[in-house]
């Protein structure tokens, strides 16, 4: 297990103030509310360089086939209502359980009007060509706008993919048209990303990581991994926004400190939509949120709508209400193991 080093209160809000300053006032352009044939759609960010801009919000598909069908259709419909246009799962959610609520309730009405990816966890090349095949007919699509080689956990992860075929099959994908754009989501350990990130692989344009109010605490994404995939002109997409539901407490249910109790941040030092402002005021494209009800999807989006920059003094003072439990690093069971 990876234990976190004590840090200092002053010292971590001194540093994260130092490091993430520059990083907050270089924000991504934005384009206004605007409408499409659905009706009323979000505020969109370039996604890097690959020509592709996006909602700020983007469904994340890992609630999507942990609950009824009824209830994921609802969620698709309310996401869409509400200008929605991002939506992302992976092969591994629920067995293939989420792609297929994808392909039965999203993509038969809505595939033009969308940008859709998914995930692989594959370690060769042949597996890849099984997940995406596999994606692709569960989704009821011919073509992935966006399709990540999932989790990479480390430098030695990251090597094995690459030299057993993974990129290569996603290179051959890309020409033939069924993958529009590639990349790859990290969240255990902000070097891992950074060598990714650097290893000189020229079709890789997307990158998917953690970004939240805890982060600069412990293994830090912000202040270590999101500097080079600007470096890069890598497009950003934020997970764990909420720490994978970790500000709402309880305990961690996998990781290098599974089954232990984690004190709540939300709503007790933070609310939601703070949360999501503090992510959204980074350079990042769209933040990925799950969510289990429609309630919650309308909450995201309600977020997005009302999203404003958060200043150095705004950012500053949420930072100082969870400096403390940020340092011990407990709320992110997802990091370091």
């Amino acid at each position: 297990m990876d234990t976190p080093r004590p840090i200092n209160r002053r010292h971590f809000l001194k540093t994260s103030s130092l490091l993430t300053a520059g990083l907050i006032g270089a924000q991504l352009p934005l384009r206004a509310e605007s409408s499409d044939a659905l009706g009323y759609v979000l505020p969109k960010r370039p996604l890097g360089k690959t020509g592709l801009e996006v909602t700020l919000f983007c469904i994340g598909g890992a609630h999507i086939g942990s609950h009824s069908e009824e209830s994921a259709a609802a969620r698709i419909e309310a996401a869409i209502e509400g200008g929605c246009r991002f939506f992302e799962t992976a092969q591994g959610y629920q067995k293939g359980r989420s792609e297929e609520r994808f392909g039965k309730f999203l993509t038969p009405k809505y595939r033009e009007h969308i940008t859709l990816m998914t995930k692989t966890t594959a370690e060769d090349g042949a597996t890849a060509r099984r997940h995406l095949d596999e994606s692709l007919s569960r989704m009821k699509t011919d073509y992935l706008d966006i399709y990540l080689m999932r989790w990479i956990k480390s430098e030695e992860d990251a090597e094995n993919r690459i030299k057993n075929g993974v990129y290569d099959f996603l290179l051959e994908a890309k020409a033939a048209g069924k993958i529009k754009h590639i990349g790859f989501s990290g969240h255990t350990h902000p070097d891992a990303n950074i060598h990714m990130m650097r290893r000189g692989l020229p079709e890789l344009e997307v990158v998917l990581m953690p970004i939240n109010v805890v982060d600069t605490g412990y293994h830090s994404f912000i202040n270590h991994a999101l500097p080079v995939a600007l470096e890069k002109e890598l497009g950003v997409i934020a997970m764990k926004t909420m720490a994978g539901g970790s500000f709402f407490g309880g305990a961690a249910p996998w990781g290098r400190n599974a089954g232990e109790d984690r004190q709540a941040i939300v709503p007790e030092k933070l609310t939601p939509k703070e949360a999501h402002h503090y992510a959204l005021s980074f350079p990042i494209a769209s933040l990925t949120s799950g969510t289990a009800t429609v309630e919650q999807v309308k909450e995201n989006i309600a977020s997005a709508r009302s999203f404003a920059k958060l200043d150095e003094v705004q950012r500053q003072e949420i930072s100082q209400r969870v400096a403390t439990i940020a340092a011990t690093g407990s709320l992110e069971h997802y990091k370091g193991y």
